[in-house]
């Protein structure tokens, strides 16, 4: 295992064999020391950069060619997402996540993975908004603009 000893930069134990990711923390990232090290690393080793904040994430995912109906396929999917923990908001179009990268595709993946055992078939639709530092998101972007409205939006 390599190991870096410099402010800011560390290995992790990755989760594939013979692959090494190095974690990044922003304040270290433009330094001049570890700038050309990053690039060095980068173009042959993981590159993570850390940040702080969770990310938010809209997803849908349903078996094709199955029927016309699929909200027996979709109740297990919101089974899986509500038993994950994570923050959601369900729509009729998707699922709002609040989560850190890893836990939202990881979910993501579950759920995908659970339709294709019992289909061919998956289509999935991922938008992501991933923003530096911001948390409490998934409440309080709505807030804010009925905050500009003035009044509560219709739900």
């Amino acid at each position: 295992m390599l190991t870096i000893i410099l402010a800011g930069i560390r290995t992790l134990e990755s989760k594939k064999p013979g692959r090494i990711d190095i974690l990044v923390y922003p304040q270290i990232h433009q330094t001049t020391v570890a700038k050309p090290l990053i690039i060095l690393l980068s173009s042959r080793l993981n590159l993570l950069l850390w940040r702080e904040g969770s990310m938010l994430a809209i997803f849908s995912t349903f078996p094709v060619g199955k029927s016309e109906s699929l909200s027996k396929e979709v109740a297990q999917i919101i089974k899986i997402i509500e038993d994950s923990g994570i923050e959601c908001q369900t729509t009729a179009m998707g699922t709002l996540l609040e989560a850190e990268w890893d836990e939202i595709m990881d979910l993501i993946k579950r759920c995908h993975d659970k339709l294709r055992e019992t289909s061919t078939r998956v289509y999935t639709k991922i938008i992501i908004d991933d923003r530096e530092g911001a948390t409490g998101r998934l409440k309080g972007k709505v807030a804010s603009v009925e905050k500009h409205l003035g009044r509560e939006i219709k739900k």
